[in-house]
This record gives structure tokens, sequence and C-alpha cells, in this order.
């Protein structure tokens, strides 16, 4: 009996004591750097369960560090530490799909990349706007709202010596589908490429290059449809690849300064393929308003965005102007932007937006050409005149060119109150020019002092031609001076 119990004890000391030898030699395994080691036997108790969750913990760091090698290959140092320090924290704000390599999807990531000066001055929140031929990009339905035939360029340098150049252009309809096209072309800088040790073997870039064509209609003079068509090429050292996409768009005037804008982008695509397995840019769902405030100065814009791979953010965005100076602040994500923007006389402006990152500042610089298409202006020559000087009157000289045949028009001249103090209208075009001789509706002089003027033109179909406010001085004082008398 008593040999039977020594032989048992010896046999179940070693099925207790074998098991933890093995865990004491995979651990010190795994000490020294082999990842591969795994526990091949198995078992029902507590011991064999303890051996599946190392097999699993194993895996894990071994994917771990592939993961990390491949970041240490293919993505510039500060991108891939930020990405590996804290992955829940971390808000690059693009699309950025994780392969072998990174891919960054310009088209198609959000406004840092992408978006025009004016789009990233107002955080993104453009969908309900899209009064520009880029902002087609965001909701192709907005190209059928545009008044003037556009042309635009822009470029932004983002990190890692990266630059996005875009060129656009747009041409309004009235009867016909309004249409732009959009080129754009991200070229990075040389990115440092290491082997799994961490030693440098030479250096690697990505280029990516789309093309989106734009077609929207209008269903009526406040509503429209439209639909984008892309195109995109990406490259990344040897290998490349190209898919399809498709961008829907509505857009609506709901009252007279409220709009509303809705669009669905990455409709089945684009899919690329540089490896063996194709990626998908994520479906991206936008919705905002847009409002129009201080008598047409400023606008306010709010609008929602849903996407697979970022959950639900919103952005918020606004614009004022001086004369023609504009003014431009938004946020989104933890970031605030920013911008600025000049109107030239000769329908040349200026665009400039920067927005805060986590990984720095991204400044962008945009021209915009506006020639033609369907619009109304009207300028003081001159903008300073005296009723009892030599300059006793000014000219205003009016244009107008509507969708529709036009019904009627108004030249409205207001105080520093707001206050109409002369109007000048009638039915169809206005005539080429307006003389005021700096009198009000009943006849009597106005004081000296700056008026602010604006021309409204209506078609036919109940759309509103606006041209931009402007001011003209009434001084009968004189020049200023003093003559020394001796």
């Amino acid at each position: 009996m008593i040999l039977f119990g020594f032989v048992l004890s010896v046999v179940v000391g070693r099925r207790l004591s074998r098991p933890i030898h093995d865990l004491i030699q995979a651990s010190t395994a795994l000490d020294e750097g082999d990842l591969q080691y795994r526990f091949k036997g198995r078992r029902r108790d507590e011991v064999g369960k303890l051996m599946s969750s190392f097999n699993t913990m194993a895996e894990g760091l071994l994917q771990k560090t592939q993961v990390e090698e491949v970041f240490a290959r293919y993505v510039p140092r500060p991108v891939a530490e930020k990405l590996l320090a804290d992955l829940k924290e971390v808000k690059l704000g693009g699309s950025y799909g994780v392969m072998t390599g990174v891919r960054v999807g310009f088209v198609f990531a959000p406004y840092e990349i992408a978006g025009s000066a004016r789009t990233v001055g107002m955080g993104g929140a453009t969908v309900a706007v899209a009064d520009e031929p880029q902002a087609a990009l965001w909701n192709p339905a907005g190209v059928s709202f545009l008044s003037q035939n556009a042309l635009q360029v822009g470029t932004v340098r983002l990190f890692e010596d990266t630059s996005v150049n875009g060129l656009a252009f747009a041409k309004p309809s009235s009867s016909l589908p309004s249409f732009a096209l959009n080129l754009l072309n991200l070229k990075s800088g040389e990115f440092e490429r290491t082997d799994p040790d961490g030693m440098r073997t030479g250096t690697f870039d990505e280029g990516n290059l789309a093309l989106a064509l734009t077609a929207a209609q209008a269903l009526s003079p406040n509503w429209s449809v439209g639909a984008n068509l892309k195109i995109v090429r990406q490259s990344l050292e040897e290998y490349s690849g190209s898919g399809l996409g498709v961008d829907l768009g509505v857009m609506g005037r709901l009252t007279r300064d409220l709009r509303l804008g809705a669009s669905v982008l990455n409709v089945g695509g684009p899919t690329i393929k540089l490896w063996e397995k194709d990626e998908s840019y994520a479906t991206e769902w936008r919705g905002g308003l847009a409002l129009a405030v201080l008598n047409g100065n400023g606008l306010v814009s709010a609008e929602m965005v849903s996407r697979k791979d970022a959950g639900t953010q919103a952005r918020t965005g606004a614009e004022f102007w001086i004369q023609d100076l504009v003014l431009r602040v938004g946020y989104f994500i933890d970031n605030v932007s920013a911008g600025l923007g000049y109107r030239f006389i000769n329908g040349l402006q200026f665009d400039y937006g920067m927005s805060d990152h986590e990984l720095g500042m991204t400044h962008r610089f945009g021209l915009t050409y506006r020639f033609g298409g369907f619009h109304a202006d009207v300028r003081a020559n001159p903008e300073i005149f005296s009723p009892t000087g030599l300059k006793p009157v000014t000219k205003f000289l009016l244009t107008s060119h509507t969708k529709a045949d036009a019904r009627d028009w108004q030249l409205a001249i207001r105080d520093k109150s707001g206050m109409v103090v002369r109007s000048f209208g009638g039915q169809g075009n206005p005539p080429a020019h307006v003389l005021w001789d700096g009198k009000d509706e009943a006849g009597l002089p106005l004081p000296d002092g700056t008026y602010k003027y604006r021309l409204t033109v209506h078609d036919a179909a109940g759309r509103v031609n606006e041209a931009p406010e402007r001011t003209v001085e009434i001084n009968t004082s004189g020049p200023q001076g003093s003559v020394e008398v001796k």
C-alpha cells in the first residue's frame, strides 16, 4: 500500500510539475523574443486553460509586433508614434486605411485634405453651402445653385512635406444640367524605409491622382440633385491601383435665408487594390443647414457627418463679409479653424484657411475667378460725391443676367440704421445705369455720411440674384485743411 502511494505521488507530481516547467520555458522564450513559441498539447483542466491563454497572448504579441514593423517601414515616424501611443485617443482626421502601408484617400478624406481654403476656414461645414467648384466634392447638388462660371485653384502643405494641389471648374446652366470638374493631386515627400530591426534601407513616396466629374439638375428654383463620378489612382513604391466611385447629393432652399444640404459619398467605391487585398473607401453620410444672417453679410453653417470607421461627428462654421473682406471661423473634432478672403473688383477672389491638427498646423491658399454666368452687380461711380459740389450726382452701373427671364429689379439705398432712404425699381431687366442726386424718396437732401446699396433681381421662375452690398458716401463739406496767413 505504501509502495502504491509512493508511485501515485510520483506520477501526480510529474503531471503537475511538467506543465509548470513548460510554462517557465515558454515565458523565457517570450522574454528572449521568440514569439512563435506555442503549447501544442491539449488539457481539459485548469492548467490547460492557462496554456490556451498563453497561446492567445503570444499570438497577440506577434500580431502587435508585425503591425509595429509595418508602421516602422511605411509610415512617417511622427505619425506612427502618434498612432501606436494611444489608439483610442488618436483622431488623425483623414481616411487612413492600414494595409501593409498607408493609404491617404485625399478626395474622400475630411476637409483638411481636400477642402478649399473656404471649406477649411469654416470647419468643413459646407454641405449646405457648396457654392464654389471644389465644394462639389462634398455635395454635387450645389453646382446647380452657382450663379457664375468659376475657375478655382488651391494648394496645401501637409505633414512630412506632403502637398495637395487642386484645379476645379464649374459652369451653371438654366435648363441643361450644370456641371463641374475637379482634379486633385497628392504628392508625398520622401519617407524613410527601415527593416524590422530599424535599420534604414532607403526611402519611398506616395502619389494620388483623382478626377471628379459633377452633374447637377435643378428640380425647381429651390431644389436640385447632383452626382459625382470619381476616378482615383494611387501609387506606393512599385505598387499602384485605381478605382471608381459615385457621390450623390441634394440641396434645397427652405426659406429665403435657410438652406438644407445632404449627400452620401463613396457609393460602391472607389475600391483600390495595391497588394492582395481590395480596400474600399468608407461610405460617408452628410447632412446640414446653412443660414444667411445680418442681411446677407453673414453665414452660419452646421452639419453632421457619419462614417463607419469614424462614427458620427459634428462640424460648425461661420463667415462674415465686411465690404470685400470676409472672415471665417470653424470647429471640428476639438480642432479650431479660421480663414479670410478678399474679393477684387475684376471677379478674382483670394482665400486663406488654416486648421489646427494634432500633428501640426495646416495652411491652404486658393484663388477663384468668377466670370459670366448668372449674376447681378452694381457699382457707384464716383463712390464719394457732393450734391452741392463739382460732382452733384453718382451713377450706379447695373448689370444682370438671370437663368429665366427677368421679372423685376430693385436698387435699395440704406442709411447706417438700415432704413431704406431711396429705392429705384421696375419690371424686366434693370437699365444700364441709374443716377442719384443724394436725395430721399420725398426729394429732400440727405445728410453727409456713408450709405449702403444693393441690387436685387427676380426672374420669372422665382430665383433671386443679389449683388454684393457696397457703400457710397455723400460729402458736402469739401476738402479739409488750413491755410497759413502771414
